[in-house]
């Protein structure tokens, strides 16, 4: 059994452990780690409001990377805009996080 955890109401102007993220956010991502290493996080990596401004998300992007791999979670899900034809910021962030 896994647990799929997506922030959505997460404030995605800071990493998902930063100090200024709500703090319900960092409190659920702590209690489920605490409980079990079988976590599926559903990360989010486009501003489904308005695709074509830019997501200010790579300050952090490499700190919740780091984040699921020393969490153990098994499984990273990064959504990207799935409405829209071309996405910039989602092919380069699927190429970051792939290296």
């Amino acid at each position: 059994m896994h647990v799929r955890y997506a922030p959505i109401y997460a404030d995605y102007t800071y990493s998902l452990i930063d100090a200024r993220q709500l703090e319900n956010v960092s409190k659920q991502i702590k209690g489920w780690m605490n409980l079990t290493h079988n976590i599926m996080i559903w990360d989010y990596m486009s501003n489904f409001g308005e695709h074509n401004w830019y997501m200010y998300n790579l300050h952090y992007f490499k700190e919740n990377l780091r984040l699921y791999a020393d969490s153990h979670f098994s499984y990273v899900f990064n959504q990207g805009a799935y409405n829209v034809r071309r996405d910039w910021q989602v092919e380069m962030k699927a190429y970051i996080a792939s290296k």
